[in-house]
């Protein structure tokens, strides 16, 4: 018995071949209370389905729930099967194929390609990041970033599992992780370290042509289908820096070498060969000539050239550094593979009646041309292929093989050499690639088949579903532990909380005693046949018996009623039927010693590696059978991704149409299944799969608290407080539903409860808001009437309403009509006086540019006469310090001639003295005394040479005074010509200035002359503005006329005055001159040589109010220190604000008019 439905509400139901589809319920046949109920459901589009019971084929839906669209579906409101497959619906229509769920990133195949995916793209977006990916979609880059960096960080080896169905885009995806994992690992590295990066990643990239030859083939599903599971460890270097890869291979499809399905290929590389010039080296046909190549009656894959990718695995093999030899000796296997599947074995009775295998001509000589490119001997060969040799008490006996068994033996030599040649490449592959020795941590990708459930399912596929039942073990665990880590951040109460794992499964499969381990024994033993192994299993493991006594079996496993050659296993993903034929030679494939002998006794010493040396055959225990060896390899491999960090991308085909935006819901459901992602909502379900933050729960489910909840705004009461409250009122026990620090989690009980209180709470306000709504048309109704019983009555109150609606209007019209006709007027009038002002501002501005130049000019000449005048005083007083230099050297010349004659005068006063009174005792003093005399002498004559020096040098200061004379006249009469060229440009600029302002003033007379002609009220008035308009220019004329004369005569009056004094008077004149007074009384009588004539009182009056305003006005400036042309720039401003204020009083003054003329 599953939830309660009623008719009419809207559901998404399980339809039989769409999956979850949106509807409603049309009819309930039955008691819902009871078990057997029929629902019949309707979908949007009209489909309708009868389901017996409502438990797992019907589910409330919501349009809100159904309408949300995260990245991550587990945060959406409601974890169902129909809203995830909604929400991937959705986003697929909308180019969005990546979605996360948890830790997972589901991957839809668009079959397009899709703009905002490309590299060159988006790619730097998320190369940008930190270590966490932030504001972008959900891709596979992201969970590369994320991988890469939890490596980095935490120095822990890491795993991306690529997994998913035959053309849902596994090989894809994992080229994109390697791709990015290139470029992301040496993006701030050196060039040198760059370039070594990008060769490694051409090596992994290399590999990927030779792999996909070997091991890929066309399938029903998909065009380039592996046919094997790769895991590549990508080896990084203590830096982060990808420096190899290692390579391992799993299962790879050994039936497929052989033959393949209707409509299906073996692996890519034997058509490849066949296509390629190179094919006659081999001693090879077309492909349709061999019959392992027909055997799907599928020769070509549309648009794709075999002899193309051919010579793409050739280069690729290049690359990775096989030798020609090596090359070689691959392509002769595989050749001889293609002869040797073409022998045709016959089959004859022998005397004693028993089958008898034998080759015709035809088949010896396929055989020697088989045998010729694997370079054994054909005639051993031939007799291996139709016989066998055992030994009986020391004789050796030999029988003739069967057809069917010598088939088998042809098949096996086939499967062995191209299984070990594959093992091979992909070891070659890692000796270029593996860098074990400089790898400090490694990131694993595994690139494995996807659970595969067909109409017909054999040991292959027993092998899959085992290796993603394992992984999807792990993936659980993983998942459930996850979960109770959030649940524990949340602080919820997980003690009643079970996980339900898949290990019974498991153990079923590969256990102690298991299928696994009962097929090897089996197969050692040696007697044993496939309806023995599956008599075995059906009795060790499946029910037996009726009534009490009856054995019930084992869990996962069933018995078909219908084949009795098979079994049953209830895998996560699906029940999967199995039929054991061929089970037990799968398992063993034997490769007999003596064959083997044959093989490795090869010419070519690559094939002879290729076969390993002959067992014990007196041990069958020791043969390793292909389950054994792949269930170690799967225990090997979960072990080993247990020990890292894993990462999951699940593959989605959206179509087996293979084509754009096609959606099958049914075929993604079942994908999603085998992915696991809907074991992910099992294990979500198993704790609290529904999860509202407590915004989203109070905003939800506030009604319940009736006025308190609904009344609550702006959030007085708080989020959490209001939850509890809710849950409080509905008595949620913790069992059902628990409050976290973030989040409220509930269980789908308590949900469901939450929900119908909602609903009745909005049932009871829908009646409300009936009623309300019955009671305003009852009263429409009545208002109807009452308004036709009193129709002409209301209709001439309604026309008189109207008419006085009509005169209001009419009056507010011509009111309005006044006001605009009034803004319009003011706007005229204003038009004028902005057009005068802007007329004036101009002529001031022109005004006082020119003036400022000239004024400029006047004050570099009087600068200039100073200067030269202080040049003159320097040359004077040079002049008069030479003249006192000559005076100072003739009194020193009188001075020196008076000394010269005293000394002479001396001399001859002592030598008569000498004469009288010498003795011979005093001659010798008399000789000391010359020789003083003699230097001081000597002296005498130094110092006259040294006044002669003197001489010389005032000579040459002389000189030098003289040229420095005539310098100074030079730059006299430079400076005159000089002035009089500034002189002449500030007349022509004056002429200049006068000739603007004149064409300014007709410019405005004519401006002003139109505007009259234009005007028609107040004619007086403007006339007289007019008038007086002329009168101001005519005075502003005669005093720009007068200007010159005026200031010409002030300066000639102030030329005997200081520098300092004459530029204070020049910045007074300038003053005046840029701030006349009323024009109409300037004075304008003014004589021929400047000076002002006689002047009436009244004008000196005015003259002295002149001089004492630009007095203060010239004390102010020095005071604030600041420039004329500031002072000047700054008055006319000032005047301008005056005049708006003054124009804006007056238009404050008429609107009240208006506003009390109106009143």
């Amino acid at each position: 018995m599953g939830d309660k439905f009623n008719v009419g509400e809207r559901v998404a139901f399980n339809h039989p071949t769409d999956s979850w589809i949106l509807g409603k319920v049309k009819s309930i046949d039955g008691d819902p209370s009871k078990t057997k109920c029929k629902y019949t459901c309707v979908s949007d589009e009209g489909q309708e389905t009868t389901f017996n019971t409502s438990l797992g084929k019907l589910y409330h839906a919501r349009d809100e729930i159904f309408n949300e669209e995260p990245d991550d579906l587990l945060l959406l409101t409601e974890l169902h099967e129909s809203t995830l497959l909604c929400c991937l619906k959705k986003r697929f229509l909308r180019d969005v194929v990546y979605t996360n769920i948890g830790s997972l990133v589901v991957a839809v195949n668009p079959f397009k390609r899709i703009p905002h995916y490309q590299p060159e793209v988006s790619m730097q977006q998320y190369l940008s990041q930190g270590p966490v990916v932030q504001g972008q979609l959900p891709h596979v880059w992201s969970c590369a970033h994320q991988t890469y960096y939890e490596l980095r960080n935490d120095r822990q080896n890491q795993t991306v599992l690529v997994s998913g169905e035959s053309g849902a885009g596994k090989t894809v995806a994992a080229k994109i992780v390697v791709e990015y994992l290139t470029t992301i690992s040496c993006q701030t590295s050196t060039n040198d370290v760059k370039h070594a990066t990008q060769q490694v990643g051409v090596k992994v990239q290399a590999a990927s042509p030779i792999l996909e030859s070997f091991g890929n083939a066309k399938t029903v599903r998909n065009d380039n289908s592996s046919r094997f599971g790769k895991f590549m460890k990508a080896q990084f270097s203590t830096d982060g820096v990808l420096v190899g890869a290692h390579t391992t291979k799993y299962l790879l499809e050994k039936s497929r070498i052989l033959s393949a399905a209707k409509e299906e290929r073996v692996y890519h590389v034997f058509y490849q060969i066949c296509a390629h010039a190179s094919r006659d080296k081999y001693g090879l046909k077309e492909a349709s000539e061999y019959v392992s190549c027909t055997s799907g009656e599928c020769l070509q894959i549309p648009g794709v050239d075999d002899a193309e990718d051919q010579s793409a695995c050739i280069e690729a093999m290049n690359a990775i550094g096989m030798t020609s030899e090596e090359q070689n000796s691959v392509w002769n296997t595989v050749a001889g593979i293609l002869n040797f599947q073409n022998i045709n074995i016959s089959e004859k009775m022998d005397s004693q009646n028993n089958p008898k295998s034998f080759l015709d001509q035809t088949a010896k000589a396929q055989l020697v041309e088989a045998c010729s490119l694997f370079g054994v001997n054909a005639t051993e060969m031939e007799i291996e292929l139709t016989s066998t040799t055992s030994s009986m008490k020391g004789e050796t006996v030999t029988k003739q093989l069967s057809q069917k068994k010598s088939l088998d033996t042809r098949d096996s030599v086939s499967k062995v050499l191209y299984d070990n040649m594959f093992q091979w490449l992909v070891e070659k592959i890692n000796t270029t690639t593996d860098k074990t020795a400089e790898t400090a941590n490694w990131l694993g990708l595994l690139d494995i088949f996807g659970f595969e459930h067909f109409p017909k399912n054999g040991f292959e596929q027993l092998c899959i579903n085992l290796a993603n039942e394992a992984l999807q073990n792990h993936y659980n665990r993983f998942i459930f532990v996850e979960d109770m880590k959030e649940c524990e951040r949340e602080g919820i109460d997980t003690t009643g909380v079970d996980f339900a794992d898949n290990d019974a499964c498991l153990d079923l499969l590969y256990g102690k005693t298991s299928i696994f381990s009962m097929l090897d024994e089996e197969c050692k033993l040696g007697q044993g046949t496939d309806d023995t192994l599956v008599a075995k299993l059906h009795s060790k493991f499946g029910p037996e018996g009726q009534g009490k006594g009856a054995k019930s079996g084992h869990l996962f496993y069933g018995r078909p009623v219908t084949d009795p050659k098979s079994f049953f296993i209830r895998h996560y993903a699906a029940d999967v039927t199995y039929d054991v034929t061929g089970f037990l030679e799968k398992n063993k494939e034997p490769l007999k010693d003596e064959l083997r002998k044959i093989c490795r006794a090869s010419t070519d010493s690559f094939i002879a590696k290729l076969i390993p040396e002959a067992q014990d055959s007196g041990r069958p225990s020791a043969q390793v059978t292909v389950s054994g060896f792949f269930k170690k390899q799967v225990i090997e491999l979960v072990d080993l991704i247990q020990s890292t960090n894993p990462h999951w991308i699940r593959c989605i085909k959206a179509h087996p149409a293979k084509k754009p935006l096609l959606w099958s819901p049914t075929d993604v459901m079942n994908q999603l299944r085998s992915a696991g992602v809907i074991e992910t909502v099992r294990v979500r379900k198993a704790g609290y799969p529904i999860r509202f933050t407590h915004q989203l729960f109070k905003e939800r489910y506030r009604a319940l608290l009736g006025s308190e909840g609904l009344n609550d705004a702006s959030n007085q009461i708080g989020d959490k407080t209001m939850c509890q409250k809710v849950f409080d009122s509905q008595g949620i026990d913790p069992s059902i539903g628990q409050m976290g620090v973030t989040k409220v989690f509930l269980r789908q009980q308590a949900f469901i409860s939450l929900n119908a209180a909602k609903d009745a709470v909005q049932a009871t306000a829908i009646k409300k808001i009936q009623q309300a709504g019955k009671a305003l048309k009852v009263r429409y109704q009545c208002f109807l009437l009452f308004v036709e019983k009193h129709k002409e009555r209301l209709a001439q109150e309604s026309q008189e309403k109207l008419e006085a609606e009509k005169r209001e209007r009419l009056l507010q019209q011509e009111q309005l009509a006044q006001e605009a006709e009034a803004r319009r007027e003011e706007e005229r009038k204003m038009e004028g006086l902005r057009n005068s002002a802007a007329t004036s501002i101009q002529k001031l501005v022109r005004g006082m540019l020119s003036r400022t130049k000239t004024l400029q000019e006047w004050i570099e000449i009087e600068r200039s006469k100073e200067e030269i005048k202080i040049d003159d005083q320097l040359y004077d007083m040079h002049e008069m310090m030479f003249q006192l230099d000559q005076h100072r050297l003739k009194m020193e010349d009188l001075e020196t001639r008076r000394v010269q004659k005293r000394l002479r005068q001396q001399r001859r006063a002592r030598a008569v003295d000498t004469a009288r009174n010498m003795t011979q005792s005093k001659l010798h003093e008399a000789e000391q005394q010359r020789e003083k005399d003699i230097e001081r002498e000597f002296k005498q004559e130094e110092l006259l040479r040294v006044q002669s020096q003197n001489r010389e040098r005032r000579e040459a200061y002389t000189k030098k005074m003289e040229a420095l004379r005539q310098l100074r006249e030079e730059e006299r009469i430079k400076n005159e010509a000089k002035l009089k060229k500034r002189k002449e440009r500030e007349r022509q600029l004056r002429q200049s200035a006068a000739t603007r302002e004149d064409e300014a003033q007709r410019k405005f007379l004519r401006s002003i002359e139109k505007r009259e002609q234009k005007k028609t009220i107040d004619g007086e008035q403007r006339t007289h503005h007019f008038k007086l308009a002329c009168q101001q220019f005519e005075a502003r004329d005669n005093w720009e006329s007068n200007r010159e004369q005026i200031l010409a005569h002030e300066y000639s009056h102030r030329a005997r005055h200081s520098r300092v004094a004459a530029n204070k008077q020049i910045l007074n004149d300038f003053d005046l001159y840029q701030n006349p007074p009323n024009l109409l009384f300037a004075p304008s009588v003014i004589g021929e040589t400047g000076a002002p004539s006689t002047l009436t009182r009244q004008q000196c009056l005015l003259e002295r109010e002149y001089q004492q305003r630009i007095s203060e006005e010239y004390s102010f400036l020095n005071r604030v220190g600041k420039d004329p042309i500031e002072a000047l720039q700054h008055q006319r401003e000032k005047a301008l604000l005056e005049i708006r204020q003054k124009r804006k009083l007056e238009r404050k003054k008429e609107k009240e008019k208006i506003l009390a003329g109106l009143t």
